[in-house]
């Protein structure tokens, strides 16, 4: 798979028009820049919880947090309560989707979350397995070198990607204190903050 994902053949890929007024990229590590604009890859290959199917296009419109998460990671378990305090803020006018990445070999969904995490991790109703990382390889890791797998982002209204939280963590001060914080509270609690603002900005958008 190609790291640049909606490029046309042989050809840069097609991005957004207008710049934002945020920085698109949120995180530890400064990767991704190269997707900033790029039409969102699909999630074929995804298997909903809910045995449903849910493309992107069914929340054009509107915009999507997609965050990769697995259960060995606590960085995903101090970031779900930002994700569900998201989804809380914007109602209806933000789709959320937690996509599970297993790197427990043939571990799935269910057993994450019910034996691995007990159903406290949280995240929103719509919850995917990607079984063989074909989505993450086409969305995030595929042809690249990438710090973290457990990465969040963000489309505007016409499926493009907007912003990338990197990996590692992020939250409210009030939602991951410092002996569960992994990293600073406070830069943590300034990520969550670029996000949310994307979010006002993105939603904003015509």
């Amino acid at each position: 798979m190609v790291a640049l994902v909606g490029a046309a053949c042989g050809g840069p890929p097609e991005r957004e028009g207008p710049a934002s007024t945020f920085d698109p990229i949120v995180g530890k590590v400064d990767q991704g820049r190269e997707l900033i604009g790029t039409p969102a890859p699909s999630l074929d290959g995804v298997q909903w919880v809910d045995g449903g199917d849910h493309p992107l296009a069914a929340d054009r419109g509107k915009v999507v947090l997609v965050r990769w998460w697995t259960d060995t990671c606590p960085l995903c378990r101090n970031s779900a309560p930002a994700v569900r305090a998201l989804q809380s803020k914007y109602g209806d006018r933000l789709g959320v989707r937690a996509v599970y990445h297993n790197k427990v070999p043939d571990r799935t969904v269910t057993q994450a979350w019910v034996q691995g995490l007990g159903g406290k991790l949280g995240f929103p109703p719509l919850i995917g397995h990607d079984r063989s990382w074909s989505a993450l390889k086409r969305w995030w890791t595929g042809g690249a070198q990438r710090r973290y797998t457990s990465v969040t982002f963000l489309l505007g209204k016409q499926g493009r990607i907007r912003l990338i939280h990197t990996g590692g963590e992020f939250h409210t001060e009030q939602q991951a204190g410092k002996d569960a914080c992994l990293y600073d509270p406070q830069q943590c609690a300034a990520e969550f903050a670029a996000i949310d603002e994307a979010i006002a900005v993105l939603s904003a958008e015509g």
